[in-house]
């Protein structure tokens, strides 16, 4: 195998580990914001 097709190959697995790391991150972002609205809202509704 050459050496540019192992470069190539080890560059596409970081880009698309990056990417599935950027999607748990907004997943878990958007987690936390419904948790936080949601405490917000039942605190105001609590009232």
């Amino acid at each position: 195998m050459p050496a540019t097709w192992k470069a190539t190959g080890i560059s596409t697995l970081y880009e698309v580990s990056l990417l599935l790391i950027a999607a748990l991150v907004t997943g878990l972002a958007k987690q936390l914001a419904v948790l936080l609205l949601g405490h917000t809202l039942a605190t105001l509704l609590n009232n």
